[in-house]
């Protein structure tokens, strides 16, 4: 069987991918804290009531590990 675990210490610099979505006028940023309820708003309407609850879980953190794409 394959290995499936991910090295998420050696990743590559995300700064490219980050200037080609901005070129499409497309940012990720992380969230702020006063955006949890319009984000959790919206990721209920689309998807599952536990995505929604770690949505905010994620903007509760310190630091917040909740990024968004506008």
């Amino acid at each position: 069987m394959a290995d499936l675990l991910v090295k998420l210490y050696n990743l590559p610099d995300a700064t490219p991918y980050l200037q080609k979505l901005r070129e499409q006028s497309l940012y990720v940023r992380q969230a702020h804290p006063g955006e949890k309820r319009i984000i959790s708003e919206w990721v209920l309407q689309h998807f599952p009531q536990s995505w929604a609850v770690g949505c905010e879980y994620a903007i509760e953190r310190d630091p917040i590990s909740c990024y968004i794409a506008v």
